[in-house]
């Protein structure tokens, strides 16, 4: 039978009769050399049909059911590179090494980096990611809202974001609560977005009042034995200001303006500094306590005009009569002052008696 021929084989053919060689069991033959037969590198057992050594995939692998790989899959260079996986028609999910870190790439742009010390979310151009349930503007999560700024997001709302150079909570100025938990508070701080028409509230200790622009009012507890406690303190123990040449006005620990009001209806009484009440529980006990060798400036320094009608310093004045009560606590050195008004009279108490100091 010459070439170019066609053979019709209307029996069974012997093909040990056109060819020569063998095979195993199992494998699939094919052709090793001119009319050769040997193993090829598929076989199929019924169940499994596997590849031993290399394989090529010119154009499409099609997979029904699941792909086991148990060796390096080498990309066509032999760099040990997974190859792309088609997920749409407009995007590609795809995996590929680059050094000692493994990319994961969405339509050839690189998202996630894995190596063996970290994880990294990372970006090509500038398009946004999400980590969590983002999607839609809905759920909670992290993303990327321009360049070089990371967000918290909670639905549409950035919570916090993150650059270089700041770190901001709640930009977006929605009503949202912002609270610190210490180990047995839950209100060790706690920031109220909505309370006073938007412009929020502050507190320590407790949850934010809209009667109180910042508040500390600390749950109940025991101080440290044999301490002082002081529930605010503006100390100056371990640094030193130091005013160059020239001339500072003022230099202060506190500095307090009165609260510019605007009265459309009645206030009763305004004060830049007001103190509700004193302890009772001390040996000696004030509203206002000022430490020892100082001078206390009431006006600072200031002539009252002869019609003035603010500067003054006012004492109490009795109800009727003469004093005649014993002050509850008088440390060394102090005494208690007050105005009779029945008998025009300006008293001390001088850790004895009472003594009239001027007639008016």
């Amino acid at each position: 039978m010459g070439r170019g021929r066609t053979m019709l084989v209307t029996s069974g053919l012997n093909v040990s009769t056109s060819a020569s060689g063998g095979g195993t069991t199992n494998t699939i033959t094919k052709f090793t050399g001119p009319y050769m037969i040997g193993d090829s590198s598929v076989t199929d057992d019924g169940v499994t049909v596997a590849i031993t050594g290399a394989a090529t995939v010119s154009t499409t692998l099609g997979v029904t059911g699941n792909a086991t790989f148990t060796a390096k899959v080498l990309s066509s260079d032999g760099t040990a590179a997974l190859p792309s996986i088609a997920r749409s028609a407009d995007a590609t999910l795809g995996f590929f090494f680059e050094s000692d870190r493994l990319n994961v790439s969405v339509a050839g742009v690189r998202r996630y980096l894995f190596n063996a010390d970290s994880f990294q979310l990372r970006h090509d151009t500038d398009a946004s990611f999400n980590l969590g349930d983002v999607n839609g503007n809905t759920g909670v999560g992290i993303t990327r809202t321009a360049a070089s700024t990371m967000a918290l997001r909670s639905g549409s709302i950035n919570v916090a974001t993150l650059n270089a150079t700041s770190f901001v909570v709640n930009e977006d100025g929605a009503d949202i609560d912002f609270r610190i938990e210490s180990d047995t508070n839950a209100f060790a701080f706690h920031s109220d977005a909505g309370l006073n028409g938007g412009i929020g509230a502050f507190s320590f200790g407790n949850a934010a009042d809209q009667d109180y622009y910042l508040d500390i009012n600390q749950p109940s507890f025991t101080v440290a034995a044999n301490r002082d406690f002081y529930k605010f303190a503006v100390r100056n123990s371990d640094g030193i200001i130091t005013v160059p040449a020239g001339t500072a006005a003022l230099v202060a620990s506190i500095y307090v303006q009165e609260p510019r009001l605007i009265a459309t209806g009645t206030i009763t009484v305004a004060a830049s500094v007001y103190i509700a009440d004193a302890p009772t529980e001390g040996t000696d006990n004030y509203g206002i306590a000022c430490g020892a060798n100082m001078n206390n400036d009431f006006g600072g320094g200031a002539i009252l005009a002869q019609a003035a009608t603010d500067g003054f310093i006012f004492i109490p004045r009795l109800d009727t009569g003469a004093p005649s009560g014993t002050p509850a606590a008088i440390a060394a050195g102090n005494v208690a002052i007050c105005y009779d008004i029945t008998n025009d009279t300006l008293e001390i108490y001088n850790g004895s008696s009472w003594r009239t100091i001027a007639t008016v």
